[in-house]
């Protein structure tokens, strides 16, 4: 038990530190200014990030994390829109971060379900005193959660299909905010 504390508190230190020496990076890096409504503008390059069901929920339903990424990743590349980054070792930037909870419904064979989807980069926040603040990972778009229930051998299916949907927002508000050549103009929005 005396190792573990030990162990613990030398990699809470390792992190505070990292932690701090990020936070000085950031502060002396002026960031370049781009109006961007959601964080859509400019983004080229995403990783996806799928976080783990329930298990219960996933017996229930046979909806598994592994589906779950192959369904998003899928949708995303379909979309023609940004590359997914696969290596795990390659750092990027952003990510599109999905959370499904799935909740059973007891006096009748059914799921109750909550899908949330963010796009999730790192950002810089002016703050009122002038100075930037460097956040790691902020939710720069997200659509509205989706909610759902239907019979447990329905709900996988139910669950792909709003994650399409959920992307096919995804797409058409990139595209606004990065026109392909091409297409018609959009007017100019004034920046802040």
């Amino acid at each position: 038990m005396r190792r573990f504390a030990l162990y613990a508190s030398v990699v809470m230190l390792a992190a505070c530190s990292v932690s701090v020496v990020w936070a000085e990076d950031a502060e002396q890096t002026t960031p370049e200014v781009i109006y961007s409504e959601n964080g859509l503008a400019g983004l080229r390059e995403v990783k996806i990030v799928v976080e783990r069901l329930d298990p219960e929920g996933e017996r229930r339903t046979g909806l598994t994390r592994e589906q779950l990424q192959t369904a998003l990743t899928a949708a995303v590349l379909g979309s023609r829109t940004v590359k997914v980054v696969t290596d795990k070792d390659k750092h990027v930037p952003a990510c599109i971060y999905l959370s499904v909870g799935l909740g059973p419904m007891d006096k009748v064979p059914s799921t109750l379900y909550c899908i949330k989807l963010h796009l999730c980069q790192r950002a810089y926040v002016l703050r009122s005193d002038g100075q930037w603040l460097w956040v790691p990972l902020a939710a720069t778009w997200s659509p509205p959660i989706a909610y759902g229930l239907g019979p447990d051998d329905e709900v996988a299916q139910q669950v792909k299909d709003k994650i399409r949907d959920k992307v096919d927002k995804f797409t058409i508000e990139y595209f606004k905010e990065n026109p392909q050549p091409g297409a018609p103009e959009q007017p100019a929005v004034p920046q802040p």
